[in-house]
């Protein structure tokens, strides 16, 4: 299997690369609220560690989904972070990861939304 970095896409051959992984979370018929509160510790670690990029519900008609964008080094480390997610272990939700190839966009502060702070870099 070949890595983000490796696959060839015409067009972006000279620009930057930053390769990171969407998860895609699937809620199943089941009510996801007793495992809220670790969710969201398990999303704060990852943040903590710097492994997280953006995390959020989607507002969609099918159920309580969501996305979360990681920044880590292969897709193994990305599909074991979300076997690891709490609600993925109870067993009510599924998930996909895909990898994403950010060519556009620019930032330069990092802001934790979970603890309100902020960092210029």
């Amino acid at each position: 299997m070949s890595t983000p970095s490796e696959v060839s896409q015409p067009g972006v051959s000279k620009m930057p690369k930053l390769v990171s992984f969407i998860v895609f979370w699937y809620a199943k018929d089941k009510e996801l609220d007793p495992w809220i509160t670790e969710h969201l510790q398990y999303i704060k670690l990852l943040e903590e560690k710097g492994k997280l990029f953006a995390s959020g519900p989607l507002s969609t008609r099918k159920g309580p989904n969501g996305v979360t964008v990681l920044l880590v080094k292969d897709e193994d480390e990305a599909r074991a972070i979300a076997e690891n997610e709490p609600i993925v272990k109870a067993g009510v939700r599924d998930f996909a990861v895909e990898p994403w190839f950010i060519h556009e966009g620019a930032f330069s502060l990092q802001v934790c939304m979970s603890d309100d702070s902020a960092q210029a870099s």
